[in-house]
């Protein structure tokens, strides 16, 4: 009998084709060693960053005890988290008994080897003097990995969403942020899909879902719709809804 050796990538399983000298033909599956191909994951386990590689095998990262919100780059080459600061705020004016703790921003390789710190959560208080710094949160990759975004409360009732240079851990401020959403696919892929709350002219506020462009430039209003989910597909597909007639910032 000859075999021919074929492979399924979809399923990540050799398969073996056998076909008999007297025309008979079987198709035989084997598994044969190979291993089914898995999503890269990472999360955070009781204060550590764990990742799930491809091959479905789970590495232990850091091992602080201390982190959280850890995120993936697109390329899968790099995991950025959130570790809670061991510095103490400088900030008179920040009350830590009735915040939440400062954290800082590292970014490591999948292989974990030697975290480095990319910003200090304090350091929010250099860029805002005036502003109540808060913990960094809402962490996320742009498409091309050069950049983090994370929102910082820099006012009682307001965060700030910044961009944070992956080689040089600059940070600028992007704009007043209530939630973003990085915009993967479409016509508007790499945008930014930020929710600003906006006076309504009768009276109170309501939240609105713009784009912007990376550099901070407010592109267009896209909907009053609340959920993330529908306002990432409608900018994704470059739609939005109409701006409602007494809404303006």
């Amino acid at each position: 009998m000859k075999h021919r050796w074929l492979w399924a990538p979809l399923f990540g399983i050799r398969i073996q084709r056998a076909v008999a000298l007297t025309g008979v033909s079987a198709l035989l599956f084997v598994l044969a060693g190979a291993r089914m191909l898995t999503a890269q994951q990472v999360s955070a386990k009781s204060g550590n960053v764990v990742y799930r590689d491809a091959g479905g095998i789970m590495h232990t990262i850091t091992t602080a005890g201390l982190d959280s919100e850890a995120v993936l780059s697109p390329n899968g080459r790099w995991i950025a988290f959130l570790r809670t600061s061991q510095t103490d705020s400088t900030d008179s004016m920040r009350d830590d008994r009735d915040m939440e703790p400062l954290t800082d921003l590292f970014i490591v390789d999948t292989s974990g080897f030697a975290p480095r710190l990319l910003l200090r959560g304090g350091a929010m208080e250099r860029a805002v003097p005036h502003g109540f710094p808060d913990a960094l949160t809402g962490i996320g990759f742009s498409n091309d990995g050069a950049t983090i975004y994370a929102r910082c409360r820099v006012a009682p009732t307001g965060d700030a969403l910044y961009a944070v240079s992956v080689s040089t851990g600059a940070a600028r401020r992007v704009t007043f942020a209530d939630d973003y959403e990085v915009i993967r696919s479409g016509p508007n892929r790499g945008r930014l899909l930020v929710s600003q709350s906006s006076i309504w002219r009768r009276g109170g506020r309501v939240w609105a879902w713009y784009l912007f462009a990376a550099n901070g430039t407010r592109l267009a209003f896209v909907t009053l719709d609340a959920r993330p989910d529908a306002a990432v597909r409608l900018a994704a597909v470059g739609a939005r809804t109409a701006r409602p007639m007494g809404v303006h910032r």
